[in-house]
């Protein structure tokens, strides 16, 4: 059920400062669901290594409703420059991590598998990508596609299947299911993914929502612990823990 879902840390309570009736996405559109990511990323591969000491740390993250290709190819950049940069593994090595795009559009997944492969331009997502944010991923993409880390594909984001597939995951973004979901199917279809929650994910695993997912379910709200914000930074998102 849902009222198992707590924080053991909450990375964020951030406070929401973006227009969410505006469904277009863009690179590195909640910086501080990515700040948290980096943040996370030492401990998630430190508890994997004291687990299985001779065995390669792998961790999955996926984009639900990724659109065409920005939140997961954000990822993917935020992961490589983090551990490259702190030396937290050899990637493809001893250090294996996936990031998987799932929406329901074909068109989108077309768009963004040719975007991951060929790069991102100031002119795509109406043109809300900012320069910094192109130069990030795009510089980035070559590595990301050598190591094979992200795969983006077709899918019913609150389908069995793919609920069963993301129950493995280490850490899942959720952004995007306000608006794919609740606005087009109604907070059934919004509870089932929070009562999958509550019920399926594994210990540990880590799930960034934003707040008009909260507003959506007030009972899934009112049901987390929230505990400290973010280095009183006012950026959007929210992140739980599952214990």
């Amino acid at each position: 059920m849902v009222q198992k879902i707590r924080t053991s840390k909450l990375y964020g309570l951030l406070k929401d400062t973006e227009n969410h009736s505006d469904s277009i996405t863009c690179l590195m559109r909640y910086p501080g669901q990515l700040l948290a990511l980096r943040n996370l990323l030492p401990q998630l591969i430190a508890a994997q290594r004291m687990e299985n000491p001779h065995e390669p740390v792998e961790i999955t993250i996926y984009s639900l409703a990724c659109s065409t290709g920005e939140e997961p190819a954000s990822i993917a950049a935020v992961v490589v420059d983090e551990v490259e940069k702190r030396g937290l593994g050899t990637l493809g090595d001893d250090l294996r991590v996936r990031v998987i795009g799932i929406d329901g559009n074909p068109e989108n997944i077309a768009k963004a598998r040719r975007k991951l492969s060929s790069g991102f331009s100031i002119g795509d997502t109406d043109g809300k990508n900012e320069p910094e944010s192109l130069e990030f991923v795009n510089s980035r993409l070559g590595r990301i596609n050598e190591l094979g880390m992200v795969e983006v594909r077709v899918g019913d984001i609150t389908g069995d299947q793919t609920l069963r597939s993301i129950a493995g995951g280490n850490v899942i973004f959720a952004n995007s299911m306000f608006y794919q979901v609740y606005l087009g199917r109604g907070s059934q279809a919004v509870g089932s993914f929070v009562e999958f929650c509550g019920s399926a994910l594994r210990k540990g695993t880590v799930v960034f929502m934003t707040e008009d997912m909260l507003n959506g379910r007030p009972e899934f709200k009112c049901s987390i612990t929230m505990e400290r914000p973010l280095a009183g930074r006012e950026l959007p998102g929210y992140i739980y823990v599952k214990v």
